[in-house]
Parts: structure tokens; C-alpha cells; sequence
């Protein structure tokens, strides 16, 4: 006989596995939506490839600093946007539209103030054109990403997933087959405006037809009270935009374009693969925010788990970096871009902090202190634009890359000890660290030592099958994760995950 307790102890049990195949799914569609950055990627190195060192250079620049206006106009809002519309605090037909609104008024004041700024400062025509024509694809970019909040606050990842990726590769086609076709800088760039109007308006419809009706109308003193809540979360964002776009924009005003086109052909791959932690942490964020509550012992593992995970996947990015850097960019831009070689060297040094911290900042968000990322944010910032200042007068654009890295060592410092502040062990994770960076060089010796006697291909499985018997060897692997190693060929072997 079924009694009320077992059929309550059923549903909770149908729910908890409902809502674990959920999380599962809007992980894998957040995945996906981060992957589709590298067609962005892709059109990028192309861009370099078909308009030359000099226009390259003049395009990154105005990148750049319409990618500062573009989280200038976000106002924090779009994260707060997801929470209210999720804890139901406000009707979301309502909310979409006002902030909707709201940002047309004061997103178009900066951007009316930015693009007089312009005028005054840049005086070549093209390149005051061009970032004239970026600030508008800016500006409703972040229109877009504010309507993208709106799907995800509805947990509508799926949508989100779809038209995310047909902006990519829209934007990708379109530019594609301006560059082929020669149409210049000025065209390539029109492209990134007419997507995303096209996309802005592909958002308005799913809205409308799947999710919610948008009012359009702003209700004052709900915007203002919402606007002080955001800023806060609006800073923090608006850092992190200044501190990766700081070195092109600072370089643009010190060297000439085709040295910044250099930089730039070295970092957009250095941004690039910073695609890797957010995919990564998209998996870790979920699981430490729900530890935190429930079990504080293995959400510390999980921590300690995370930036192992995240510095093994970093070393080999640094070892392939600094042996093959030139052949790299020799490959996806073309030889008239070897000397941007010296400065991806630099970067991909920099790719081991940039991925710690990343994870740290996904600790300190799983536990609701964002006001720490902000904190790290801000550090770094500071201290990149102040090395930036200093390095490129005596090293050009090296001196970019170095403080690039120098600052991401600092912000790895700052996040670590924030941590170890809160209670967060960091004696284990560097020991595994420095065991991941031993396993590295080992690799890094050996590949230098047999690299010309060796094909590519041979040599790049050898590297592989090298850092992993060196991971078993130097013991970064725990019993726990030997055995999910084990129960790939085994899987009637028994779990032993600590954090069930």
C-alpha cells in the first residue's frame, strides 16, 4: 500500500531529478552559446588576414573602445533584471520594457557623449568613421545582451542558445564575404551594425511570441530604485571591460596603427581562449553555489578541483605557445605578421593567470560576493593601465603583452588572498599547481629537445601522451579521479565521488 509520505517522498524525488536534467540542459546550452565566440574568433583572424596590418590595426582600436561604451551602457542591469524576473518581484512584460526603455535614454545619452568625444579627439577620418560605425553595433549589442538576460531569466536557454548563434554566424557570413569581395574597412564594419539591428529584432520577436508582451513604459521611480541596485554590479563589469581593452586602446594613441595591428592579431587569440574557463566554470558554477548551502566541505573540494582542472588545461597553452608561437600566427594571419610572434609568447604566459582567476572570481560569485570581483577588477586595472604606460614607451608593444601578464599575476595574488581570508585552503592548490606546472615543462623540454627531428603531428601526440603519463607520475590525480578514469572502461565499477 502507497501511504501520502511515500508519494511526497516520490514527487520531491521526480522534481530533484527533474530539475538536476534542467541544470544539465541550460549548462549545455550555456556551453554552446559560449563556443559559437569562436566563429567571432574565426572572423577576426580573417579580418587581419584581407585588410592588411594597418587597417587591422585602426578596426582593433575601434573594437575596443566601443567595447568599453558597450558595458558603459549595460548599467548593471541585466544581471538584476534575471533576479527580479525570477523571484517574481515585478511582471516581466513590464520589466523588459522599462528597462528596455530606460536604456534608450540613458544608453543614448552616452553614446551621444562618446561619439562627440571622438569627434573631438581622432582626427584621421577613416578611423573616426569606423569607431562612429562600431559605437552603434555597441550600442545595440548591449541592447541585445539585455534581451538575452530576459530569456535567461525565463530559463528559455534554448532561445537564447539559437539566436545567440545566428548572430555569430550571421556576423561571420557577412564579413566573410565582405572581405573576399574586398569591400573595405568601412563596409566590414557596416556589417557588425546591420547584424545586430537584424538580431535586436529577431530577440523582440521570440520574446513577444514565446515568452512575454513587452510594455513599453518606464516607470520612474521603479527604474531609479533598480538603476542604484545595478550600479555596484555596472562597475564591476564596466572594469572588466577597460581592464581587457585598456592595451589597444593606450597603444592606439602611443604607437602606430600597424604596431597595434600586431598587438591585436596576438591578443584577439589570447582572448580567444578565454572561452575555455567560461565554459569550464558554466559547468563549476552551478554545483559550488548549491554546495555553499548545503555542504561547505565539498564545496571547498570542489574549489581545489576547479583550479586544478583549470591550470591543467592552461600549461599546455603556454608550453605550445612559446615553442610554436611564430608558425601560429605565421598560419592564421599570414608571415607579414611574425613580429606580432614576440608578444604571444608573452600572452600565453598570461593565459595561467587569466584562467585562475576566472575560476576564483566563479567562487567568490558562487557564494555571493561579487563585490570581491569587483575588488580584483578593479586592482588590475589600475595596475594595467599604469604598466601600460610605463612599458610601451621603452618596450612598444611587448611591453603591452607584459603588462597584460604582470597584471594578471597581481589579480591571481589579490583573488588567492582574498580567499585565504575567507577560509579557503590555497596551500593544496598550489601544490597541485606547481605539479601541473612541473608536468608542463617536462613536456616543454622535451618538445624543444626533439622538435627538429620530429613531424608536427608526431610531435604534438608525443607532447599529449608526455603530459599525461607526467600528470600520473608527479600524482595530481587523487583515487577518486583514477577511478572515474576507470569507470569509463568500467562502468559497473563503484562511484566514489566525495562530493555526492
Amino acid at each position: 500500500m502507497t501511504t501520502g509520505t511515500d508519494t511526497a517522498k516520490s514527487d520531491r524525488d521526480s522534481d530533484s531529478v527533474s530539475g538536476r536534467q534542467r541544470l544539465a540542459k541550460n549548462v549545455i546550452y550555456s556551453a554552446l552559446s559560449a563556443s559559437s565566440d569562436v566563429l567571432f574568433l574565426g572572423l577576426l583572424i580573417l579580418s587581419g588576414r584581407f585588410l592588411g596590418v594597418e587597417q587591422f590595426g585602426i578596426f582593433s582600436f575601434g573594437l575596443a573602445a566601443t567595447t568599453i561604451l558597450t558595458f558603459l551602457t549595460n548599467l548593471g542591469l541585466d544581471s538584476l533584471s534575471i533576479r527580479r524576473i525570477a523571484s517574481g518581484s515585478m511582471k516581466a512584460s513590464r520589466l523588459v520594457g522599462g528597462v528596455l526603455a530606460w536604456k534608450l535614454v540613458v544608453a543614448g545619452g552616452i553614446a551621444i557623449a562618446f561619439v562627440l568625444i571622438v569627434g573631438v579627439l581622432i582626427q584621421d577620418e577613416t578611423t573616426r568613421m569606423v569607431v562612429f560605425v562600431l559605437a552603434g553595433a555597441g550600442v545595440m549589442r548591449s541592447f541585445n545582451m539585455t534581451m538575452r538576460a530576459f530569456l535567461q531569466a525565463h530559463e528559455r536557454f534554448g532561445l537564447e542558445t539559437l539566436v545567440v548563434a545566428s548572430e555569430r554566424v550571421l556576423l561571420f557570413l557577412a564579413g566573410v564575404s565582405i572581405l573576399v569581395a574586398s569591400g573595405g574597412l568601412l563596409m566590414f564594419v557596416g556589417a557588425f551594425l546591420g547584424v545586430r539591428l537584424l538580431i535586436f529584432g529577431l530577440y523582440v520577436f521570440v520574446l513577444i511570441r514565446f515568452v512575454s508582451p513587452i510594455v513599453w513604459k518606464i516607470d520612474y521611480a521603479y527604474m531609479k530604485d533598480m538603476q542604484r541596485e545595478a550600479a555596484p554590479l555596472g562597475v564591476a563589469i564596466l572594469l572588466g571591460a577597460v581592464y581587457m581593452q585598456a592595451d589597444i586602446v593606450i597603444l592606439s594613441g602611443l604607437v602606430p596603427a600597424e604596431q597595434v595591428g600586431f598587438f591585436a592579431a596576438s591578443f584577439r587569440l589570447y582572448e580567444g581562449l578565454l572561452v575555455i574557463p567560461l565554459i569550464m566554470n558554466s559547468v563549476f558554477y552551478p554545483r559550488l553555489a548549491s554546495l555553499y548551502v548545503s555542504n561547505r566541505e565539498k564545496h571547498m573540494d570542489l574549489y581545489m578541483r576547479g583550479v586544478k582542472y583549470i591550470a591543467i588545461a592552461a600549461f599546455p597553452i603556454v608550453v605550445v605557445g612559446v615553442l610554436f608561437s611564430e608558425r601560429i600566427v605565421a598560419l592564421l594571419y599570414g608571415d607579414v605578421y611574425r613580429p606580432a610572434a614576440e608578444v604571444l609568447r608573452i600572452l600565453v604566459v598570461a593565459v595561467v593567470f587569466s584562467f585562475c582567476v576566472n575560476t576564483m572570481n566563479v567562487v567568490y560569485r558562487s557564494i555571493g560576493r561579487e563585490s570581491k570581483v569587483m575588488q580584483v577588477f578593479f586592482v588590475g586595472t589600475v595596475v594595467k593601465i599604469v604598466a601600460d604606460l610605463i612599458l610601451i614607451y621603452s618596450l612598444g608593444i611587448a611591453g603591452a603583452g607584459i603588462a597584460v601578464a604582470f597584471s594578471g599575476m597581481i589579480m591571481m595574488g589579490v583573488a588567492a588572498r582574498g580567499l585565504a581570508g575567507m577560509g579557503y585552503s590555497l596551500a593544496p592548490v598550489l601544490q597541485a599547481v606547481l605539479k601541473v606546472a612541473g608536468a608542463a615543462t617536462g613536456v616543454a623540454v622535451g618538445a624543444y629537445l626533439v622538435s627538429g627531428i620530429m613531424s608536427v603531428v608526431v610531435l604534438g601526440c608525443g607532447m599529449v601522451l608526455m603530459y599525461i603519463v607526467m600528470l600520473l607520475g608527479l600524482g595530481v590525480f587523487d583515487q577518486y579521479e583514477l577511478d572515474v578514469v576507470r569507470r569509463l572502461f568500467r562502468p559497473n565499477q563503484p562511484s566514489r565521488d566525495p562530493l555526492r
